[in-house]
């Protein structure tokens, strides 16, 4: 052979010899991570668990905001469980850097202990010991005993879901883990039961509560929230007819891959419902809005019934007997759903009130457009009117949004004194060297009355570093109206981020809000700002 010959070759056996070794790299990792059915789906729960991790460790986590989302969980729930949900928040917030360290690093432990495979069994165990507390006080059982647990947004919630997958790829060599086989079929019956049962509740049946739910959701993406906006206008004054029909397919598909009727077909029918869920009425589970905890319940419901794939049968389906009793079966279950959500549908309706079937044009919840770079001299526009010699101050918009029929508006004018009176002395606050007053209006989206007795937390943030984070306090103004204000000062000229964190009103309502506004709600709004 040639030396020309020769050098012409020795690049192409380099070459075959780089390919080799990527697909020497590319097979020893799917032979560890993904070996089998079962490692697969460990190393994917730890995936999942590491990015849990990543969350504890936004800026959000370390500030008062994190407390005080804790705290709205204890909000109507039972005594033992709301002072329970209590103590851990107040405990939490007394070192909240070491204790929110300690959470971050729990959850990177329990992912990386899932995918090295010594450690799989200590991370498991470790896992169920830890998904009790953060179902117990960051979620509230799901809320399953407030009335208003949802399972488009995310109910029975996603710890428990993480303890249940866990418990199915437990490495002890047994078909299901820890649960067997029948037991996870079982579990997996239970879960979409109880789902078919929310389904029917008086909150989630009535004639807009689809609707409400989907606008309600995070979102922090504008394609995400124009999808959304698409659904949630679907769903308008169709909400009972959704709710019968997603508790008579959730009764269907717990019933049906329990008693391995088509169950391969009906898992992925679970998937794809599952994957809608998580899309729109979870939002991804806010994580590209600021502030989430975990990717929510929809991906954990996709990665248990890939877990529940292998155990069920692949061949043909069961005898055609079987089969029809099957049918019967769910057939009969859904038949008992639509009379149950019937008769909770017409208690409802002799209830309602006609503004809740109003159209709302407002902008989606979470969403704002920016304002243009701040600036609080007299060109700004002005806001409210004259009244007895008090004069309007010069006024800016950063944002609004919708919740559930409720406009949120966030604004900011030029810093003002103001009074704080508790009932028996008065304080004094002056605004001293604060950029601005933001004022946050909380009215009914249609006729613009304002909605007190609520609670409004400001968070402000630039480069992901907390500048701002207190109490709007609950104001009156005779050129304002109500509103939650305080004075805000910032670190200098930049863009900034707004985070408004809204709990619920506090109050006896009239049956028109019975529905709406039963948990806290977080908007953001991205602002220039520039001192003058």
């Amino acid at each position: 052979m040639s030396a020309s010959t020769a050098s012409d070759v020795r690049p192409m056996e380099e070459g075959q010899s780089g390919r080799a070794r990527g697909g020497t790299v590319l097979a020893r990792a799917h032979a560890y991570f993904a070996s089998d059915h079962r490692r697969a789906i460990q190393s994917a729960l730890g995936v999942i668990w590491l990015l849990d991790g990543g969350l504890q460790l936004q800026s959000f986590m370390y500030s008062g905001g994190f407390v005080r989302f804790l705290l709205a969980n204890a909000s109507g729930q039972p005594g033992w469980l709301a002072s329970s949900i209590e103590w851990g928040a107040h405990t939490a917030q007394h070192n909240l850097a070491v204790w929110n360290t300690l959470f971050a690093l729990t959850q990177l432990a329990i992912g990386f202990g899932l995918l090295y495979r010594p450690t799989v069994k200590l991370a498991l165990g470790g896992s169920f010991a830890w998904v009790l507390v953060v179902w117990w006080v960051g979620e509230g059982f799901g809320m399953l005993f407030m009335n208003m647990a949802n399972p488009l947004t995310g109910a029975p919630g996603a710890a428990l879901l993480y303890a249940i997958v866990g418990m199915l790829v437990w490495p002890n060599g047994q078909p299901g883990g820890l649960l067997g086989v029948r037991g996870a079929k079982l579990t997996w019956a239970a879960l979409w039961l109880v789902m078919a049962w929310l389904w029917l509740m008086g909150p989630n049946s009535s004639a807009n509560a689809t609707h409400d739910a989907i606008n309600a959701a995070p979102s922090g993406m504008s394609w995400l929230s124009t999808v959304q906006d698409w659904a949630a206008e679907g769903a308008q004054g169709n909400g009972l007819v959704i709710a019968l029909l997603l508790a008579a397919v959730s009764a269907v598909l717990g019933i049906a891959v329990a008693i391995d009727w088509r169950p391969r077909q009906f898992l992925v029918l679970a998937i794809v419902l599952n994957l809608l869920y998580w899309v729109l009425g979870q939002g991804f589970g806010g994580i590209f809005e600021g502030g989430a905890t975990d990717p929510n319940a929809g991906l954990l419901f996709v990665l248990l019934a890939l877990a529940l794939y292998p155990l069920t049968p692949a061949g043909r389906p069961r005898p055609r007997g079987a089969a029809r009793r099957a049918s019967l079966a769910a057939g009969a279950l859904a038949a008992i759903a639509l009379l149950a959500g019937c008769a909770k549908a017409d208690k409802q309706a002799s209830m309602s009130a006609p503004a809740m079937s109003t159209s709302i044009t407002t902008p989606s919840a979470g969403t704002g457009s920016a304002a243009p770079t701040m600036n609080m001299s007299a060109s700004s526009s002005p806001g409210g009117v004259t009244a007895n010699g008090v004069k309007p101050v010069p006024v800016q918009v950063l944002g609004t949004a919708d919740w559930q029929g409720m406009k949120i508006t966030a604004q900011v004018m030029t810093p003002v004194p103001f009074v704080v009176y508790d009932g028996t002395s008065k304080q004094v606050v002056k605004p001293g060297k604060a950029s601005f007053h933001l004022m946050v209006m909380l009215n009914d989206a249609d006729t613009g009355v304002p909605i007190p007795y609520a609670t409004v937390w400001a968070t402000i943030t630039k480069n992901g570093k907390v500048v701002f984070d207190e109490r709007q306090w609950p104001m009156i103004a005779r050129y304002m109206g109500p509103h939650y204000g305080n004075d805000v000062t910032l670190p200098g000229p930049g863009t900034y981020k707004l985070s408004l964190l809204i709990s619920p009103p506090v109050s006896a309502r009239h049956v028109e809000y019975a529905n709406v506004w039963l948990k806290p709600h977080q908007v953001s709004f991205t602002f220039p700002w520039k001192p003058t």
